[in-house]
């Protein structure tokens, strides 16, 4: 909860920008734009100490202690390694590095560990010494197993999840839409989603399209419709502001604020996202509709729809299915959402 307000705040602010930008209002390399942008985006570039703070009094952990071990999970130095040739080991063991920010599970988990690892040196250390050296203890032991074991569940979990959906996508178009569409916000989740986007460059400068974004921006649409439809219902008038706000940021490509507000506390609502992105997904699969640019994301994906001889039906399909995610997915969040939350 503590989260919620900033979240929402830079989510909105990113989309103003992305809008601005767009219709040239501003560039990207104005200086106006670098320092707002980056000022909005550090929040969820660094929002692993955040939840840290959060986990830690849920699991009656040190807050500052909790952040320190999440912060550690976006050292620059580290991330610096993420794909390098040099590897880093610890002890000798080869450490898989993996880039945990915009993440929300890496950290909770280590913040699971290390709360009790800082309970158990609490009990063994005398109460004398223990401000300086139950936090390093506990430092010490978290942060390798966290770097050597979270990190390479996470490199094996992407790579399964790359490689199924791509295979899903030759086997079955439509049932390979139908799953993407409906679940691949749960993915963005995790932050394995990275692990697609060396997938979809590839296929778009060696085969000059990729079937497999097309499917995913349907998820941007089912995401901001559960805001809107959850927003028109609600009667609490701050969770109808912050609902409805974050439309425009879903639909300018940034669905976190909606995804941690909305849809995870209530789950009935994300449930709804897998239904619109579903439909619009499995629609986008069977007509074929591929992913020709990198591009932006939401409203700005759809251009990158547009094939190289032109704009044909298959784009306008594409503005169409998108439209069908947003709606399905707000219609279904205005049924089940309880207007007296």
């Amino acid at each position: 909860m503590p989260l919620i307000g900033p979240m929402c705040g830079v989510g909105i602010l990113k989309g103003l920008l992305t809008i601005l930008t767009s219709c040239g209002i501003l560039s990207t390399t104005d200086g106006t734009y670098i320092l707002l942008y980056n000022a909005a985006d550090a929040f969820m570039v660094f929002l692993p100490i955040f939840i840290a703070y959060s986990a830690a009094k849920v699991f009656k952990a040190s807050p500052v202690l909790m952040m320190a071990i999440a912060a550690a999970l976006v050292s620059p130095t580290l991330l610096s390694f993420v794909g390098a040739e040099e590897t880093l080991s610890f002890l000798g063991v080869p450490i898989e590095m993996v880039n945990y920010q915009n993440t929300f599970f890496p950290a909770m988990v280590a913040c699971l560990l290390g709360a009790n690892i800082e309970r158990l040196f609490k009990k063994i250390i005398p109460e004398m010494i223990q401000l300086m050296f139950v936090p390093m203890c506990t430092l010490l032991v978290t942060i390798p197993i966290t770097f050597l074991v979270i990190g390479p569940v996470v490199t094996v979990v992407s790579n399964w999840i790359a490689n199924g959906v791509v295979s899903l996508v030759a086997v079955s178009p439509v049932l390979a839409g139908i799953v993407a569409g409906a679940f691949w916000q749960l993915i963005v989740l995790t932050g394995l989603h990275t692990a697609m986007v060396p997938i979809i460059i590839n296929n778009i400068f060696t085969l000059g399209a990729c079937p497999l974004n097309s499917i995913l921006t349907m998820t941007v649409f089912s995401v901001s419709g559960v805001a809107l439809g959850y927003g028109l219902k609600v009667k609490d008038k701050q969770r109808k502001s912050m609902a409805l706000g974050n439309v425009v940021a879903g639909l300018c490509g940034v669905t976190e604020p909606i995804i941690y507000t909305i849809a995870l506390p209530k789950f009935k609502e994300f449930v709804c996202a897998f239904i619109g992105g579903g439909v619009a997904g499995g629609i986008i699969g069977f007509a074929g509709i591929k992913y020709y640019n990198m591009v932006g994301n939401g409203i700005f994906a759809l251009p990158g729809m547009i094939a190289p001889t032109g704009v044909d039906s298959k784009f306008y399909l594409a503005i169409a299915c998108a439209a069908i995610a947003f709606v399905v997915s707000a219609v279904c969040a205005y049924v089940v959402t309880n207007k007296e939350d």
